[in-house]
């Protein structure tokens, strides 16, 4: 979930139809028993690379940016509102191996991973 809980995340993997993405949803319309869809409402999905298998996704203290671990070993963050033009970064390898897990720092300022017993 973004902080302020309006946004509800969640990483998944590519294939036939393309690269791997994080899928959005509004989380006010989950609850809306009104809505002609049941409630369920779909955003945009935030594309990846080609190549991203996402493992997890860490989302910043201001919501604002997703942190996305992938199995290729490449931290990637992107933004959770993306802006016109906007090609998704192609992501840092540190070290081979799957990103186990990634979190962003209080401030915001550095994405932590981690692979393995290694953090980085």
């Amino acid at each position: 979930f973004t902080p302020d809980g309006e946004t509800l995340l969640a990483a998944r993997p590519g294939g036939a139809d393309g690269p791997g993405v994080v899928v959005r949803w509004e989380v006010a319309a989950l609850f809306d028993a009104d809505a002609d869809d049941g409630g369920v409402f779909l955003l945009d999905p935030l594309p990846l690379d080609p190549g991203c298998e996402p493992t997890c996704l860490g989302v910043s203290p201001d919501g604002r940016r997703v942190a996305v671990g992938g199995t290729d070993g490449r931290p990637r963050v992107v933004r959770v509102q993306p802006r016109r033009g906007d090609v998704p970064a192609p992501g840092f390898t540190y070290r081979a191996g799957a990103v186990d897990a990634v979190a962003f720092t209080p401030d915001g300022g550095r994405v932590l991973c981690r692979q393995g017993a290694v953090v980085v």
